[in-house]
């Protein structure tokens, strides 16, 4: 798979991308970025220095948790919404809201109310 800038564009990329493939393909992207989610990151988007040193220094709780989001919404062809700030002179933080809506009724068709939203900001 192609590297792409982690951007909302990059992001909206690979989305597509991942979306494309057949679902036993797109399980194995979804265990892989659940087995080593750095990785995972680093062979899918273009990371500046800056970005890899944050990555590479999040905390492990962290990166397990944001990991399980991304899964589910890989796994299930379920859409992130990215923004990264442009400003990157102040402090960095992440912010996450999601949300996981689901009715299925048997014979029936799923149906789901998704939301998820992946923020990098600077404060």
């Amino acid at each position: 798979m192609a590297r792409v800038p982690l951007t909302t564009a990059g992001v909206l990329q690979k989305q597509e991308e991942l979306f494309a493939l057949a679902q036993p393909e797109l399980d194995a992207q979804a265990a892989s970025l659940t087995t080593d989610f750095r990785l995972w990151v680093s062979d899918n988007f273009e990371l500046t220095p800056q970005e890899q040193g944050f990555l590479d220094s999040a905390d492990d709780n962290f990166i397990r948790l944001l990991s399980s989001v991304v899964f589910v919404s890989v796994r299930n062809r379920l859409p992130i919404d990215f923004v990264k700030s442009t400003v990157v002179t102040a402090v960095k933080r992440f912010d996450t809201t999601s949300s996981f809506d689901f009715s299925y009724q048997w014979g029936g068709a799923l149906t789901s109310d998704t939301d998820v939203k992946l923020e990098i900001v600077y404060t």
